[in-house]
């Protein structure tokens, strides 16, 4: 029987053709594009132009009229209902108007999904337009740096929402205790804390460190400028991704420039950076008529002599000689500049004179401008001329600072994250974790209507428990038996999983030492599927960011050469540049005055970096931090950091494992140890090592306190043994050695490809896996009622949803499935 479709477009019914067909494909993840996201649509239908329908859209064939026309530029909101009943939400475009007789005669219309509109809502905008970021703007100094890495800071009243994570890009850091090092070796980068004699020439100070944003934020900054929600609940949960602890601690690297923050550079000749000094420090003995107050110098003149004031400021320090900068000296009364010089370089000056033959008080005040955000340090002094040909009756004062302070005085967050389209963020996301998106629409589903759900394709699927259908629906009555087609569901043998080209030293080093790239995957699928596949073309993921490879730190100075508790990045590559030290008193020890060599590497700009932030904390091995970098400054050993990392949490290695001791019977592929309490400590998928022969499995389940079942038999009674855990999840496409806990945990680390894209691509390349492709006739019930994620039953198989194509007026489908084994049944 023919159902009856309404399509209303802004809450008003379409008049429709009697004989119109309207065919709807969806599809939710196709088998011959596993990184397609964002993929529900329809086609293309004609809809009369009618009375009613010529109102709603206007008369659009009318180019005459100019007053409330109908934009064809942008879509409307529109929904389809079957029997009266809610089938699908979203927008409507209008391609144009066939004409016959030079009066309308259709409209012809495409539905989209609401995904869609998300693509057509962001456009070609780029990260920098989220504005909603400027919360996380925050002031740029050494005591903002410094609990932003040790402890994160809660901009915007979120946890841990900025971080300076341990990340470089012109000092290279290292570590070396030893006391015998040479002045020349002993480089300004060695990070080495001696808490008896704490060195404030070298290690790390604030300006070394770039921000990282929690990613999360970003994602909210999506939804506020593009009024969208995605669906979020409880920290840790897997039903939504935003959620998860795959995604908790997940940062982005604000690092739009190779260089340091302080030598940031606009790229143009505008001094964007300026700062007014406000912190000069009064000498103790001052010149009669002269005084300073926060910054502000104010001299006396009473027009009785022909005595003068030579007011000179003069830069002693800057960050980068080959920069340009303005020293600025303005009248605060007027606000003109009266004096100024465009320079390179230290120890430059300009000065402004004040003749006694006015009565009158002159205010000024001190600036630095640049172009480049570098650091610098002015000095001011003041010279009363007495008037006579005999300078040694003038007097002179010196107003100083206590050291070196950088332009910019302040973070903002759209100036320092990475030029990329807010798209390719998010598809880079999709892709990344393998997610798949969907609009809720129903409305039952009170907590999250309206909103748009993101799940791994592995939870979308086995959610599908909680739909109204329980997971499976029976449409053998539906199903056209007089014929159907199997077709082969193998469209590529190889697939690669790639990040962007990587450009720093340790990534570098790493594909020429192994021939391969790290952390990206190639998975030849002939040798996952021995003597079963030999066509197909490779499929190739490539993600937007690009992947770091970090390094944990060994002491240089320790004849074994231990592993400290640092771990740290380096923006950096190219060949090795060392800067000579200078020892001002020869003395062969870095001190006061003295400027210790560099050993460092050219600093790159990286594609965008997501990284982990771990929390490191009560470190033994501390780093040796110096606020400003001054000489004389306080300095400290920091006991804790934020670790840079490419797993999510720190896990668990075999010299500090879960649980250790010897085994008390011997049971086929079991561990057992009656003295055990397995139950509170251990879980699936936890290394098992035989300390005895040294062979490893992993745990297949716990099966009580004292027993587990192992993946493989390698114990009997009496041999030793240690259980210890990799981190949850890995931002590796491949299997890695962990740089913190430099194992691979006998090869199963938890990479991108074995949490998010194992089963299912796996699952497509079985053997026994075929596309059925069926017509039926599909009630308005089924229609209104299956999920994506349903799975379908005819007579006694079952399958998944590859696409189904519906004609929404006659009810006659074509079916495209997968057909599933079963332990994949729900």
């Amino acid at each position: 029987m023919k159902r009856v479709v309404q399509i209303f477009v802004n809450d008003t019914r379409l008049d429709l053709f009697d004989d119109e067909n309207i065919d709807y494909t969806s599809k939710i993840q196709d088998v011959r594009d596993i990184k397609m996201v964002f993929s529900d649509f329809t086609q293309t239908f004609t809809v009369p132009a009618s009375d009613t329908n010529n109102k709603v859209f206007k008369h659009f064939y009318k180019t005459n009229i100019t007053g409330g026309f109908f934009d064809a530029r942008k879509k409307v909101d529109a929904e389809i209902f079957i029997n009266h009943a809610s089938f699908k939400r979203g927008k409507v475009f209008l391609n144009g108007v066939n004409m016959k007789m030079k009066k309308p005669s259709s409209y012809e219309i495409v539905f989209y999904s609401n995904l869609i509109k998300l693509k057509d809502l962001i456009g070609d905008d780029e990260l920098e337009s989220l504005s909603y970021l400027n919360n996380y703007d925050h002031p740029y100094t050494a005591e903002k740096v410094s609990s932003g890495l040790q402890d994160g800071n809660n901009e915007n009243s979120q946890a841990d929402s900025i971080i300076y994570p341990l990340i470089t890009s012109k000092k290279r850091l290292f570590y070396n205790s030893s006391g015998s090092l040479g002045f020349q070796d002993n480089f300004d980068g060695n990070i080495y804390h001696n808490s008896s004699s704490p060195d404030t020439n070298r290690g790390l100070v604030y300006t070394d460190l770039k921000p990282a944003i929690k990613v999360l934020h970003i994602i909210e900054a999506i939804e506020s400028k593009y009024s969208i929600s995605f669906t979020r609940d409880v920290t840790g949960s897997t039903n939504n991704f935003f959620s998860s602890t795959a995604f908790s601690n997940l940062y982005m690297w604000l690092s739009r420039n190779k260089d340091n923050i302080n030598e940031y550079s606009t790229g143009s000749s505008e001094e964007k950076f300026t700062l007014t000094f406000s912190d000069f420090i009064s000498p103790t003995n001052t010149i009669d008529n002269v005084s300073h107050s926060s910054g502000v110098f104010s001299i006396t003149t009473d027009g009785t002599s022909t005595q003068n004031y030579d007011f000179t400021v003069t830069n002693k320090t800057v960050s980068n000689a080959s920069k340009d900068y303005t020293i600025k000296i303005t009248n605060v009364d007027t606000g003109n500049v009266v004096a100024s010089n465009r320079v390179k370089g230290a120890n430059q000056s300009v000065g402004f004179l004040i003749n006694n033959n006015n009565i009158g008080t002159t205010n000024l005040k001190v600036s630095i401008s640049s172009s480049t955000a570098i650091s610098v340090n002015p000095e001011v002094r003041v010279l009363f001329n007495t008037g006579t040909d005999d300078d040694a009756t003038d007097v002179s004062e010196t107003y100083t600072r206590s050291g070196a302070t950088s332009l910019i005085t302040n973070i903002d967050i759209l100036e320092h994250i990475p030029k990329m389209k807010v798209i390719d963020f998010l598809g880079g996301l999709f892709k990344m974790f393998n997610l798949t998106a969907f609009f809720v629409d129903d409305r039952s589903n009170t907590a999250e209507f309206d909103k748009i759900k993101v799940q791994t394709l592995d939870t979308f699927y086995t959610s599908a428990t909680s739909n109204p259908s329980g997971g499976t629906i029976d449409i053998t009555d539906f199903i056209d038996i007089r014929q159907h087609r199997v077709d082969v569901s193998l469209p590529f043998n190889e697939i690669d999983l790639k990040y962007q080209e990587p450009k720093t030293l340790l990534a570098e080093e790493h594909s020429e030492r192994f021939n391969k790239i790290f952390g990206d995957a190639e998975f030849k699928l002939e040798e996952v599927f021995p003597d079963e596949i030999d066509r197909g073309t490779k499929y190739e993921i490539q993600l937007p960011f690009e992947h770091m490879k970090f390094e944990r730190l060994i002491d240089l100075g320790d004849a074994n050469l231990a592993a400290t508790e640092i771990q740290v990045g380096y923006s950096a590559k190219g060949d090795f540049r060392f800067v000579e030290g200078i020892d001002t008193d020869g003395d062969g020890v870095i001190d006061v005055g003295d400027k210790p060599s560099k050993g460092d590497y050219e600093p790159v700009l990286t594609k965008p970096l997501l990284f982990y932030g771990i929390n490191k904390t009560s470190i033994t091995t501390k780093i040796n931090y110096n606020s400003d970098g001054s000489s004389g400054t306080d300095n400290l050993g920091l006991t804790k950091y934020f670790r840079p990392s490419n797993t999510n949490e720190e896990g668990s290695n075999e010299a500090s494992p879960l649980e250790t001791g010897t085994t008390t019977s011997t049971v086929e592929n079991k561990l057992v140890d009656s003295g055990q309490n397995f139950t509170s400590t251990l879980a699936v998928g936890d290394v098992v090592k035989n300390t005895t022969d040294n062979t490893t499995t992993l745990v297949k389940t716990v099966d009580s306190d004292t027993q587990l079942s192992l993946q493989s038999n390698i114990f009997t009674s009496g041999e030793g043994y240690k259980i210890f855990r990799p981190p949850a999840h890995t931002i590796n496409f491949d299997n890695e050695v962990d740089e913190y806990q430099l194992i691979d945990y006998n090869g199963t680390t938890n990479s991108l490809y074995k949490k998010f894209y194992k089963t299912y691509v796996e699952s497509v390349f079985n053997k026994a896996k075929r596309i059925y492709k069926y017509k039926a006739y599909l009630p308005a019930s089924f229609m209104i009622q299956f999920k994506l994620n349903d799975q379908l039953k005819i007579q006694d198989k079952v399958y998944r949803i590859n696409s189904i194509n519906t004609n929404l007026t006659t009810g006659e489908a074509s079916l495209e499935l997968l057909n599933l084994t079963s332990d994949e049944q729900l």
